[in-house]
This record gives C-alpha cells, structure tokens and sequence, in this order.
C-alpha cells in the first residue's frame, strides 16, 4: 500500500522537496493523455495514512521511524498537491476542479473530564485544521473525505470503538459520517467521500453501514 516507483524510492521519495518534480511531471502526463475524460481530480490520498503507516507504525513502506521525515514528507506531499493544483488549472482552468484528500475520524470525548475535552479540541486541530490551512482555500476547489471509524478520547489517551467491529478490529460507527461532513463543511467546499466501507468477509454488516451512512449524509445535508 501506498509504494511509490524503486528508482524515486531510491532517490529519495517524499523525504525530499526536490523530488517532488518528478510528480508533477507524471501529473503533467496523466493530464496530456487522459485530460479530456477527467473532471474531478484528487491529487493525494491520505498523506496521514502514508506518514503513520510509513514512519511510526512501520506496517507499510519504507519503514523508516523518524518522526521528523514523518513530518517532512506529510509537507512535502501537501506542497506537491498545491502544485498540481496550479497545474491542472493552467492546463484546463474550466474544465478541472480539483481537490485534496485525507482520512477522516470522529473524536469523541469518552467522559467529560476538561482534559478531555481539550484533547477532542487538540485532535481536531491537529489532524484536520492545519492541514486544510496550510493547503489553503485558494488550492481547494473541494475536499474529499475518507471515513470508516471514529476514536474516543479519555484524557490523553486515545482508543477505539470496542462494542460492534470489523474484521480489521475497527469499531463500526457509519452514523459518524454525519458529525465529520458537518464539521468540515465550516470550510465552504464541496465535500465528496472519496472512499467509506466496512471490512466485512461474510458481509454481516454491510447492508447496514450502506444504509446508515447515507441516512448519515441525508442528515448532514438537511
């Protein structure tokens, strides 16, 4: 998940700016011969996705832990998304809206000590708001949304949903959907889900999480 070519691996990858050319250059070549069929374009999946998994939790590539690369490639992947950007908009400035994609979870306060709170509030700016601002409304033309899970805060300790989950071990809460599309819409931009879904093998629960989550979107939208 989320490998990138050997030769820019091998180069560097994200963990260097100067790098980040050659990314352009290949968006420049997906839009020179696919352009004329697209029309939404997300740039970047999950930039939190790939420094956690990546350079704290080791689970995915390049397994390196180093909380200061974690950092500096989560920028230099937001630097290539505003670069895109402008791209794509000098290439087809009617034609393209483009966006920027992450995951998103619910933080929920699991009692209602003031830490908590502040550790809900802590969260919310830290994995959401500065990420936006540092892409900045001029680089958005929507925002696309990855959900599947929320995550309760007790103090400064942080777990999951633990009563109904799914087969990966995440607790299943697709009626969350609802508090992540309102909060976000405090940006004024279009909000698509770009991915949403249940790790489900004998499909007990699927049906269910369909519907919820788009009762969830039918309430946000209301």
């Amino acid at each position: 998940h989320w490998t990138v070519p050997v030769w820019f691996a091998e180069m560097g990858g994200f963990e260097r700016a100067s790098n980040i050319q050659y990314f352009v250059r290949f968006a420049e070549k997906v839009l020179l011969e696919l352009g004329a069929e697209l029309t939404y374009i997300t740039t970047i999946n999950e930039p939190d996705s790939v420094i956690g998994h990546g350079y704290i939790t080791l689970q995915w590539p390049p397994q390196k832990h180093s909380y200061l690369k974690a950092f500096w490639v989560y920028r230099n992947l937001l630097v290539a998304h505003k670069r895109v950007y402008r791209l794509a908009k000098k290439m087809g400035a009617r034609r393209y809206k483009v966006g920027f994609t992450k995951a998103y979870a619910w933080a929920r306060a699991g009692d209602t000590r003031l830490l908590t709170r502040w550790a809900v509030r802590l969260d919310f700016l830290l994995r959401d708001d500065l990420i936006i601002r540092y892409v900045g409304q001029r680089h958005l033309d929507f925002i696309g949304v990855n959900y599947y899970f929320s995550d309760i805060h007790k103090g400064l300790r942080m777990e999951g949903e633990s009563l109904k989950v799914n087969d990966l071990g995440w607790g299943m809460r697709p009626t969350d959907l609802k508090y992540v599309l309102e909060r976000l819409s405090k940006w004024g931009k279009p909000l698509i889900i770009t991915e949403s879904g249940v790790a489900d093998r004998e499909d007990a629960y699927r049906k269910w999480w369909i519907s919820q989550s788009l009762v969830a979107i039918s309430e946000a939208m209301q």
